[in-house]
């Protein structure tokens, strides 16, 4: 799990750098243009480089480096400092700098234990490794990665460094769901390695690559919440390969057969969050941004349920919104994270259960309402700095 993420000079994160603390379910609020989206983006950031090259990255999303970089950073370094807690209990923090806008490229890496124990560490071209069997640093080496060197470790590099080993597989399992597009939830089309693409790509092929039992179980779970939902089928064309989504719902007496085109947004985002929760090799992370959209106000509340299932189930949550209902709807205030920008526009982050002004207003109110009442400084001023 992530435990907290500290960012720096990357997008609205300027330096010194801003300390983020995350739990299991974490829901991230805030004005719009507070920087909730940026820290989504660094921790895909931090996935994407465990998985492939910078250069891939910035393929995958259409972004441009010197984008990345904050405006106003003095030194134009992006730096990510992640706090993981890995099952089995080890703590580690990796760190990750990346070069300037001249010299974009892994600047520099270290993953070490919290107890100071370094079990990896990268200066420019030169990299070294912890062997934990003898407890000797180890594969020195000058080499040029444009990738976390997790990326290079491999299911044979476990004998030896097993922890880092399970470092590299837990981040290569952060998945980013920018937003499910119902547009792109509709759509006819093969399957995504990921299981879905980040705006929703692949749902039909995904719910046609699940047993009958897993089929059955996710539209159990999205009929708790849509009553009138009686079957999802996803049917292959034999032209294309490409497989299509057909919906029956009941109404009255009628039961009726419904194309993906004349179903509704939020029985699509229902079924793709669903369907996630069948996935033969589930994720570390998801992350949403704005669950809200085209949602109404009492299914979003099936929304929230739906997120907090797939975190109860191990999978690491973290989503974004503009709406005080979904925030009360979380419910515990530890759970909703509060981003906020002061005047100079450096940003300031905290959980709202952390806040003492929190504390006189629990047995009075929701998480939500108290943030639509007071907003993000009330709230982020009585946070220790």
């Amino acid at each position: 799990m992530l435990t907290a993420i500290d960012i720096r000079a990357f997008k609205a994160f300027g330096d010194p750098g801003t300390h983020v603390p995350l739990a299991p379910f974490t829901l991230v609020v805030g004005a719009n243009g507070a920087g909730k989206t940026s820290i989504l983006q660094a921790i895909e950031m931090v996935g994407m480089l465990s998985r492939g090259t910078l250069t891939e990255a910035l393929s995958q999303r259409g972004w441009e480096y010197g984008d990345l970089v904050h405006l106003k950073s003095n030194t134009a370094v992006i730096g990510f400092r992640t706090h993981v807690l890995l099952e089995g209990g080890d703590e580690l923090v990796w760190s990750l700098e990346l070069g300037n806008r001249r010299r974009a490229g892994i600047a520099s890496e270290r993953i070490e234990t919290t107890s100071g124990t370094v079990l990896l560490e990268r200066t420019g071209r030169t990299m070294a490794r912890r062997d934990e069997n003898t407890g000797e640093m180890v594969d020195r080496v000058e080499q040029t990665l444009v990738s976390s060197w997790l990326y290079a470790f491999a299911e044979e590099d476990r004998e030896r460094f097993p922890t880092l080993t399970r470092l590299a597989q837990w981040a290569r399992g952060i998945r980013p769901y920018v937003v499910l597009d119902p547009l792109v939830l509709r759509e006819p089309g093969r399957s995504h390695p990921d299981g879905l693409g980040i705006h929703g790509e692949g749902l039909p092929a995904l719910l046609r690559a699940l047993s009958p039992a897993q089929r059955d179980s996710a539209i159990q779970r999205a009929r708790k919440h849509f009553s009138s939902l009686r079957d999802v089928r996803a049917i292959r064309s034999g032209e294309s390969g490409a497989t299509r989504l057909e919906v029956a719902e009941v109404w009255g007496d009628a039961e009726l057969s419904l194309s993906a085109r004349q179903v509704s947004d939020g029985l699509l985002r229902l079924l793709a969050l669903s369907a996630l929760h069948e996935l033969e090799e589930p994720p570390t992370i998801l992350m949403f941004d704005e669950i809200e959209n085209g949602v109404h106000p009492y299914l979003l509340g099936a929304i929230i349920e739906m997120l907090r299932s797939l975190a109860d189930a191990g999978i690491q949550v973290i989503a974004t919104t503009h709406s005080p209902v979904a925030a009360s709807f979380v419910g515990d205030a530890a759970e909703v994270l509060i981003v906020g920008r002061e005047p100079d526009g450096q940003l300031r982050v905290g959980q709202m259960g952390a806040s003492a002004k929190w504390a006189k207003l629990a047995d009075a109110f929701a998480p939500g309402e108290a943030w639509y009442a007071l907003g993000e400084r009330e709230f982020l001023n009585a946070i220790n700095k």
